[in-house]
């Protein structure tokens, strides 16, 4: 049986020590950042109480394929596409579309015009790596 729903709540656990991560979507908006959910457990004598608390200590997005995206990027010097990255790590379009949104939405990665996605670190690298290169050009060619 099948089932269409305008808002839907995914729950899923994030980590073995009880990390939860609640994802909210609708068909008419983007998706919100997911939040990171605590279950706590407070015990009165012989009653207990369950509640949820938004874990803000975690500021990154604790996502495996957004980590393994951002290992590819700094690993590689130019840039790579959303269909590269894909073919690379196996999973889903919409899989890595979201962690890409999470990344950039981190201030991670940068998107790179038309040839696809590049890692700040790497862009970074790369600047520090060619200044020497030019330095020593110009030194060159004053002589």
């Amino acid at each position: 049986m099948a089932a269409f729903g305008d808002s839907n709540l995914y729950l899923r656990r994030v980590s073995q020590d009880g990390l939860l991560e609640l994802k909210i979507e609708h068909r008419a908006a983007a998706p919100p950042q997911p939040l990171q959910l605590q279950l706590i457990v407070d015990q009165t004598g012989t009653q207990q109480t369950a509640r949820f608390v938004v874990n803000e200590g975690e500021k990154k997005h604790n996502d495996p394929t957004a980590t393994r995206i951002l290992e590819l990027l700094t690993a590689s010097e130019q840039p790579l596409s959303s269909a590269v990255l894909r073919e690379k790590l196996g999973v889903r379009n919409q899989t890595v579309a979201q962690a890409l949104q999470y990344l950039v939405a981190d201030g991670l990665i940068l998107r790179a015009g038309r040839d696809g996605w590049r890692s700040i670190q790497t862009r970074l690298t790369i600047r520090s790596r060619s200044r020497p290169i030019l330095w020593e050009r110009e030194r060159l060619s004053v002589h």
